[in-house]
């Protein structure tokens, strides 16, 4: 999975496998998953290092990112410095033998310094795009593989022609996630991409796609602009690989 794009392969970039580890520890400051060791501090992002190899990620775009990271981590360390540690309440050594009135309490509410954002989209037309029908927003439960209610008929058998039909209107359908903190895969390739599956499934492509090709699709990714979640794209994308490998 590339998290970021990547240089030609006779050109020099960060290194893959140093920028996903720390970008790992980024998320993970950021309440993204189980934090392992010490948070990452923004000085540390802004200090932040790597070695270069041929083919690797794009400078431009991971230092694009860093920034939002720091912007980020600085939000969350100050909103947590803001809330105050409510101390325990002490022990009485006496036994109060009268009733006691309690009065109602007026709790204001705290304002919290809110997540800045490092830039926003531009406002979408009045009609909707195919990216827009594809991206679902972050509340969404349903899963990006778009799973078909269960009737009372049984599913068809793999690798009949309505099986390859019912698999060709999931891949229409299928609806991905924003990319987090500003990044993702970029919305018009994977569209484009997404046409050839269903082209293949439906027989109807001059090129077919191979399981190999659509398990190994890379995708630019962007930064600032909309785009899809990587993580999904790339797990559906497996599933659909599969399902080329059970065709005919």
């Amino acid at each position: 999975m590339n998290r970021f794009p990547r240089v030609m392969a006779v050109r020099l970039g960060y290194d893959p496998e140093q920028v996903d580890d720390f970008v790992r520890r980024i998320e993970r400051t950021l309440g993204l998953g189980p934090l392992d060791g010490p948070p990452v501090t923004a000085d540390e992002i802004r200090n932040a290092k790597f070695a270069v190899k041929l083919g690797g990620y794009n400078e431009t775009a991971v230092d694009f990112a860093l920034d939002a990271f720091i912007v980020a981590v600085e939000a969350r360390a100050g909103r947590d410095a803001a809330v105050p540690a409510v101390p325990p309440p002490a022990a009485s050594d006496s036994v109060v033998k009268e009733p006691v009135t309690t009065e109602p309490v007026t709790t204001e509410p705290v304002a919290h310094e809110p997540r800045p954002v490092a830039a926003r989209a531009p406002a979408a037309p009045a009609s909707r795009t195919r990216a827009e029908e594809r991206t679902r927003p972050q509340a969404a439960p349903a899963q990006a593989t778009g799973r078909v209610e269960k009737t009372g008929t049984p599913p068809p058998e793999p690798g009949t022609p309505s099986w390859l039909e019912t698999q060709a209107a999931r891949v229409e359908r299928v609806a991905f996630r924003p990319g987090r903190l500003g990044m993702g895969y970029r919305e018009e390739e994977v569209d484009a991409f997404l046409d050839r599956v269903v082209a293949t499934l439906r027989g109807t492509a001059a090129e077919p796609l191979t399981p190999e090709q659509v398990r190994k699709a890379t995708f630019a990714t962007v930064v600032f602009r909309p785009g899809y979640a990587i993580h999904e794209v790339d797990g559906f994308l497996a599933e659909m690989a599969s399902v080329l490998e059970r065709c005919p």
